[in-house]
């Protein structure tokens, strides 16, 4: 597997409360370096943490922790609701260490890969596509979102709706289950697929962003998608994973 992958807190934003998980390194600066990595890996994540919560970026560094943690539950598709309740209790447990973090909460969108098997595991509004099929996998939870499955607007419109980003599922300080979607999916040899934040799926159309993401080698695509990220002002924190098996 060869992928590339940065988060970058964007040009308006004070601090990045976007992160990825490209094991074994957390990714949360505002460096515009590319990782790039070349091997076998269990997950591959991004996380946004909310904004309008206490430490966003702690939620979402604290989530993607959790999935190469020890305690971490999932094995097969049958553990996703153990999951959930595990990484709920790994915010609440980071949460009581800070009265000022009661309320952290954040998005997850992940591959989990077994095998000749992947799993994606989503709550929020980060984006995960098959890129070579030019393919959204997701759904995003949110309320323009859910006007868009109604055939009520086209995703080009969600992208420039001025409430995409109001939330009615994430991941809380909680103890308990929060429902997260879940695909079970082939490992095909050749298949690039992409994780992306909000902030880089809202700075372009999808198809732009899909035909910079199969354009090159996955770095040079990498970066391509950044400079546009760039260019359209990177009003939001921006991550993304760019991947291909």
């Amino acid at each position: 597997m060869k992928l590339a992958a940065f988060s970058h807190k964007g040009f308006v934003r004070e601090r990045n409360e976007d992160c990825a998980l490209v094991p074994p390194a957390l990714l949360q600066s505002a460096s515009e370096d590319i990782t790039v990595r070349e091997g076998h890996f269990a997950w591959l994540a991004v996380a946004d943490g909310l904004g309008g919560h206490a430490r966003g970026d702690l939620a979402s560094r604290t989530v993607l922790s959790a999935l190469v943690g020890a305690g971490q539950p999932f094995h097969s598709k049958e553990d996703l609701n153990e999951l959930s309740a595990y990484l709920g209790d790994s915010l609440a447990e980071e949460a009581r260490k800070s009265s000022r973090a009661r309320s952290m909460a954040t998005t997850l969108t992940a591959f989990h890969f077994l095998e000749d098997t992947m799993h994606l595991i989503h709550c929020g509004d980060c984006r995960a596509y098959d890129v070579s099929h030019r393919k959204l996998l997701t759904v995003d939870h949110t309320l323009v979102f859910a006007n868009y499955l109604r055939g009520e607007m086209s995703l080009e419109e969600v992208r420039s709706h001025p409430m995409k980003s109001r939330l009615l599922r994430c991941l809380q300080a909680m103890e308990g289950i929060v429902e997260m979607d879940l695909k079970t999916m082939p490992l095909q040899s050749g298949r690039r697929y992409l994780l992306a934040s909000d902030g880089i799926w809202e700075a372009m159309p999808m198809e732009a962003l899909l035909e910079l993401a199969d354009n090159e080698e996955v770095e040079q695509s990498a970066r391509a998608i950044q400079s546009e990220y760039f260019a359209a002002g990177a009003r939001d924190n921006g991550t993304l994973i760019l991947f291909e098996s």
